[in-house]
């Protein structure tokens, strides 16, 4: 049941952040989105994606000894936490291929897409849609996205991805589900 969770929350992510492609060229997205099913319908995630040579495959994860925290768990508390202590800004994570992305980036990526899809409503819908579009240029990605978040959420006056973060940190560190 993990792997049917995490496998529907990639097809979802690519229908609605592909912009009408099967997939979306943001790996970070992909497992978000994967790992937010899997909370949602099981409590838990077991199942993560790891990258060889640009082709994902899949792997469960073994369940800790009791007592024993680690990301493998798969449990929003330690998801969150490693987000809040070690994960990287978004714009970093933005850059990654699923290769790339490490235990902090995938916590900060479910983190933060949770925030998104329950704090920042239709817009925040709309600003992941414009990382979808312009996943496919690397070079001019995070200031595209950068320029939608000024547009899309109306920030002005400061770097509207910082903002973004802020408002993610805040919302991380008092309201995310974590149990």
């Amino acid at each position: 049941s993990g792997i049917v969770c995490h496998g529907l929350g990639h097809a979802l992510a690519g229908r609605h952040f592909g912009n009408g492609n099967i997939t979306v060229q943001q790996a970070w997205l992909v497992e978000a989105a994967g790992n937010q099913i899997s909370y949602e319908h099981l409590g838990r995630n077991n199942v993560n994606c790891f990258g060889m040579k640009k082709k994902p495959t899949y792997t469960k994860r073994k369940v800790a000894k009791p007592g024993e925290k680690t990301i493998a768990v798969g449990r929003r508390a330690v998801y969150n936490e490693l987000a809040l202590s070690q994960g990287s800004q978004i714009q970093q994570i933005a850059l990654k291929d699923l290769v790339d992305l490490n235990d902090a980036d995938l916590a900060k990526g479910w983190s933060f897409y949770d925030y998104v899809a329950r704090k920042e409503g239709k817009e925040g819908q709309e600003w992941l849609r414009a990382l979808g579009k312009y996943a496919t240029n690397r070079n001019s990605l995070v200031e595209k996205w950068r320029a939608a978040a000024a547009e899309i959420l109306d920030i002005k006056g400061r770097d509207p991805i910082k903002a973004v973060e802020e408002r993610w940190r805040q919302y991380a560190e008092t309201e995310q589900e974590t149990e």
